[in-house]
């Protein structure tokens, strides 16, 4: 067997984004707490809010938004589902990222409808999306 002698040669591969790699970020809703994750008290959202970073309006929903909500949730985009701290998993209709309200913050409005058997309805979220690990934004 005779062996013959090739040139080196050097390979590059284009990084190519697909469905399965996304940045990693939880939401907080501002209407029963202060957008971070503190919960202040379960509160009704009965009035709109003229704007939210550039989203627009928010129209009330009537509904009461207690702690889960508050406290955080994390958002599953392939499933559509999120899932609030403490509380069966809920469905999102959509999740709106606006203007970047500091580093590693947005400002967010969504949608979400109630799980399980305890379901309550339809909600309207507005607050933030942040990222849940702000060092490795595109790791998922």
């Amino acid at each position: 067997m005779k062996k013959n002698w090739q040139a080196p040669r050097i390979q590059v591969q284009e990084f190519e984004a697909n469905e399965y790699v996304a940045a990693c970020y939880s939401l907080y809703c501002k209407v029963a707490g202060d957008g971070e994750g503190r919960f202040y008290e379960d509160t009704w959202f009965n009035d709109d809010v003229d704007s939210w970073g550039n989203l627009g309006t928010i129209k009330h929903d009537g509904q009461l938004h207690g702690q889960p909500c508050a406290n955080g949730s994390s958002y599953n985009e392939s499933t559509k589902q999120f899932y609030e701290n403490s509380k069966p998993v809920s469905f999102v209709d959509s999740v709106n990222r606006g203007s970047e309200a500091s580093p590693g913050k947005w400002y967010a409005t969504w949608g979400s409808t109630d799980g399980g058997e305890a379901a309550t309805g339809h909600y309207t979220h507005y607050g933030y999306a942040m990222l849940d690990e702000p060092s490795r934004p595109n790791h998922s």
